[in-house]
């Protein structure tokens, strides 16, 4: 309220929000088609991706069966759509359960509460066992057939 010389009252009013709150953490999943991190894409490195409060830091974290964790180079930040994607090295992840896990601090430095999302690792070729013909056993053209795996 303010008052000039003539007695002439001035009042405004405004209603401020407190923002206390990073809202709208989200990982994508299922991480893949089969929520299985393959040998090429282990070695490859692997991008997660989710939403997060546009200009969030995401923090981004994947713990293996062995409680190795992995981490982005830098932290990505969600762009002006809420999206972010961080790519990971996971050339020497472990096969077995494994967890990404992420978290946010908006821009007004307020951080949210960890999502995250499961997925196996596999990457451990299939083993081919031969069971027929007998290891050191002739087969001659008429034992010749089809070879299935």
């Amino acid at each position: 309220m303010a008052v000039d010389s003539f007695g002439n009252v001035a009042t405004t009013s405004q209603t401020l929000v407190k923002d206390t709150l990073a809202l709208g953490l989200t990982v994508d999943g299922p991480i893949t088609a089969d929520n299985v991190i393959n040998n090429a894409e282990a070695n490859a490195g692997y991008t997660f991706t989710g939403n997060a409060e546009p200009g969030a830091r995401v923090d981004v974290t994947v713990t293996d069966a062995n409680s190795n964790v992995f981490r982005p180079v830098t932290a990505p930040t969600a762009g002006a759509d809420g999206r972010w994607s961080a790519t990971i090295n996971l050339s020497t992840i472990r096969d077995g359960a494994a967890t990404v896990s992420v978290n946010q601090t908006d821009v007004e430095g307020n951080r949210s509460a960890p999502e995250s999302r499961g997925f196996s690792v596999d990457r451990l070729p299939p083993t081919i066992t031969i069971t027929r013909p007998l290891q050191n056993a002739l087969v001659n053209a008429a034992g010749v057939g089809t070879l299935l795996v």
